[in-house]
Order: C-alpha cells, then sequence, then structure tokens
C-alpha cells in the first residue's frame, strides 16, 4: 500500500477527498463522448510496460487512405479528474472530418501518484504510437499533440521539452522511438507553474472575475501533482512548465486563451507566445486570446475549433 504524502502537514489523500466532493459525480465520471458511431476504433491499449500502464483509445476517419496524420489528445481537469472518454473529446474528434487518427490518452492523474509520472505517461504514448503505427495504419511522421487546459500543458511540453532526458521515463517502453511532436495545439493550458499565483491575482484585478482556482495553497492543484507547495520544488516546477524548455528547434505551435479565462491566466498563453517568437521565430507560432471567451467556454469553442481546423489542414 502507498504510504500517505504530506503537504504542510495535512494527507494529501484527505485534500483530494475534500476536492472532490465539491463536484457532482457525473462531473468526475464523465466517459459520455459519443464514439458509438465510429466505425475502426482500438480502445483501451495499454502504452507503458508496466502492469499497471494507463492506456490509451485510437480512432480512425471513416474516409482516406493509410497512413493517417495523427492528433493526439490529453483532456484538462486540473491534473485531479478526468478520462480520455470524457465530452471534451468530442472536440478533437471532429479532426476525423480531415482525415486525422484521433487519439485519446489516460495519463496519471495527481490523485494517483506524483510528478513525473504523468510526464513520463505523456512522452510513453507518443513512442508507443510510432512504434505500433504499422499496425493502426498511422503516419508516424504526422503527429500533433491537442490539449484542453492541464490537458494542454502536457500538449505544450512534448512541443518545447525534445531531447529533455530526464522527462522521457524511457523505462516505461519502446525506448528506441521519439516522443516528438510535429505540431502542438493548446487550448488555455499552464505553461509557467510558479507563476500562476501571481498572474492570476493581475488578471483577476484588471479583469473582475471570479476565480475558479487558487494557486500556491497545499490543497491547489499544482501541490497535489508534485506531493508539496510548488514554491517548495521550484526544480520540478519548472521542468513541468513547458515556457522553460522552449528552444529554437520546436514544432508549429496554435495558442488560444479566453481573455476571460477564470481557471488558468491569459498571460500565460501570452508569454509562451512570445518566447517562441523570439527563439524560434514568428512563423512557429499562432497566438489568440479571445475577447469574451472563458475557461473552454461554449464562447472559447466557437472560435477554437475552426482555428483547431487551419491549423491541421497543413499536416493533412
Amino acid at each position: 500500500m502507498k504510504q500517505d504524502i504530506f503537504i504542510c502537514g495535512k494527507a494529501k489523500s484527505e485534500m483530494v477527498k475534500e476536492i472532490l466532493a465539491n463536484f457532482p459525480p457525473e462531473f468526475l465520471e464523465d466517459v459520455n463522448a459519443n464514439i458509438s458511431d465510429i466505425k475502426t476504433k482500438y480502445l483501451d491499449l495499454p502504452y507503458c510496460d508496466f502492469p499497471d500502464s494507463k492506456t490509451l483509445d485510437i480512432y480512425l476517419p471513416d474516409q482516406g487512405e493509410k497512413p493517417f496524420p495523427v492528433l493526439v489528445f490529453f483532456f484538462g481537469g486540473g491534473f485531479l479528474f478526468g478520462d480520455k472518454r470524457g465530452t471534451q473529446l468530442e472536440i478533437p474528434l471532429l479532426a476525423r472530418e480531415l482525415g486525422f487518427a484521433v487519439v485519446s490518452v489516460n495519463y496519471t492523474l495527481s490523485s494517483e501518484g506524483e510528478y513525473p509520472r504523468l510526464v513520463y505517461d505523456t512522452k510513453a504514448s507518443i513512442r508507443y504510437l510510432r512504434a505500433n503505427a504499422e499496425q493502426y495504419g498511422l503516419n508516424p511522421e504526422k503527429i500533433v499533440a491537442i490539449g484542453i487546459s492541464a490537458g494542454g500543458t502536457l500538449a505544450s511540453l512534448l512541443g518545447t521539452s525534445s531531447g529533455v532526458k530526464e522527462l522521457e521515463g524511457l523505462s516505461y517502453g519502446n525506448s528506441d522511438y521519439s516522443s516528438d511532436v510535429q505540431g502542438v495545439i493548446d487550448f488555455c493550458g499552464p505553461t509557467n507553474i510558479l507563476a500562476m499565483k501571481d498572474q492570476m491575482s493581475e488578471h483577476i484585478l484588471k479583469t473582475g472575475v471570479s476565480p475558479s482556482l487558487s494557486y500556491g495553497n497545499p490543497d491547489s492543484v499544482e501541490s497535489l501533482v508534485f506531493g508539496a507547495l510548488a514554491s517548495d520544488v521550484p526544480e520540478k516546477a519548472q521542468a513541468l512548465s513547458p515556457i522553460t524548455h522552449v528552444n529554437s528547434d520546436i514544432p508549429q505551435f496554435l495558442i488560444v486563451h479566453g481573455a476571460q479565462d477564470d481557471t488558468v491566466p491569459p498571460q500565460q498563453s501570452i508569454e509562451l507566445a512570445q518566447l517562441i517568437e523570439e527563439k524560434a521565430g514568428k512563423d512557429k507560432v499562432e497566438l489568440h486570446v479571445l475577447d469574451k471567451a472563458g475557461h473552454g467556454d461554449e464562447d472559447f469553442f466557437v472560435d477554437a475549433v475552426p482555428l483547431m481546423f487551419n491549423f491541421l489542414r497543413r499536416y493533412t
């Protein structure tokens, strides 16, 4: 049995229970994406070389010729809850209309384990897809990562941290294959963990939004990920932050954020885009801050979905 972790003197397991008790069960157990009409799908495929491996699902388009370009989806939920078959999946599934295979990945939640396992999961999922590309009709040279909120962090990290050995977790499997991606779509993901608290405070003063989450506390989402206050483990917080690893040799990025976001301050996306432009060039990043949109709400996706389609067309 796993020994409990204490954050500022309180058991992490108790914090998790208290936080999850604030959400209705149907929200936490959302596995309601409509996949019934998809003809060719491969479900619950373990992608790590461990008995307790997380799994992924593969959905092939109904038309087109193999090998298909691939869109790999990472769901959001504060790193604490969510599922690869939740209703968020319906957004990336739209890419099947463009001839993309869509892959949805379950990763280790903070209620199940701590950093760096979720990062090792993320990298291992891409290596698995490359190792098995021929079997599933996938194009290993055209893999785009997409994520919403916490999933946006993981998708962006794939894009910026290529070659960072300590983030690979090669023992998770398929170590002979690359975890590189050829494109990234980041929908309102945190990208600089240590800056979240101050940026959210500034965002609240500027816009008057009522925040849905707090940062820098023992029971905040980032504390649960690390099993400690982020400020007490800055090296881990920096490693999980995509902005830390930005370099001149990164793939194309599409970054979309709502100006009225009540969960992740837009400055997270703005500063990531600015640094990508500075280090890799203007042609490597496309940033859209949507004036009326919140955190992945209806206003957000009205604009974000067409932007996603336009971005993906370059990989078809």
